[in-house]
């Protein structure tokens, strides 16, 4: 098979017989795959890149239109194709390095508006009535259950949940259009 000529393959794939497509493989695969890992840099797009061109120019039946020279046809095509690929992943890395860039300025952007909320959390936390005050951070701060809070203070369980309303009440008017 790998004796046969460029003649031959090609006419055996025009005449759509498999052995001419095994012949081109065996005989224009690893050349190929050499001259485009020296563009891509990376065996695996190589090989990617050869496969996909040998896949294109069979679907396409592009091997009927060659009247030159094979290898210089499948080396025109593979560069071509390592090229777009090429192009390809620099418009992909550009997205990323676009979006990276996007979200680090809205990372920063996010964390400063969230300290700003906090501080004002913090500051509408503490003007809270002094009880109220006490079962919310009971509650919400030490994870304490209502039941538990309600002991600690000396008060019943109804006054842990009505003091608990009456700050998430002020809290949450406070906190509008934040």
């Amino acid at each position: 098979m790998s004796n046969f000529g460029d003649h031959l393959i090609l006419q055996l794939i025009k005449e759509g017989q498999i052995e001419g497509y095994r012949a081109l493989f065996a005989r224009y695969y690893k050349p190929l795959c050499m001259q485009a890992y020296l563009l891509l840099k990376n065996n695996e797009d190589a090989e990617d890149v050869v496969q996909s061109t040998f896949i294109y120019l069979w679907n396409n039946k592009k091997f009927e239109n060659i009247e030159t020279s094979l290898s210089a046809y499948l080396g025109t095509s593979v560069r071509h194709a390592c090229l777009s690929h090429l192009r390809k992943s620099r418009r992909e890395q550009e997205g990323m390095d676009d979006y990276l860039t996007l979200n680090a300025s809205s990372d920063h952007h996010d964390v400063e508006y969230m300290d700003e909320v906090f501080k004002k959390m913090e500051g509408e936390i503490e003007q809270l009535p002094t009880q109220c005050k006490q079962i919310f951070q009971l509650v919400y701060f030490e994870k304490k259950s209502y039941q538990e809070a309600a002991d600690v203070l000396g008060v019943s369980i109804n006054t842990v949940k009505t003091q608990l309303k009456i700050a998430m009440s002020r809290l949450r008017e406070a906190m509008k259009g934040q």
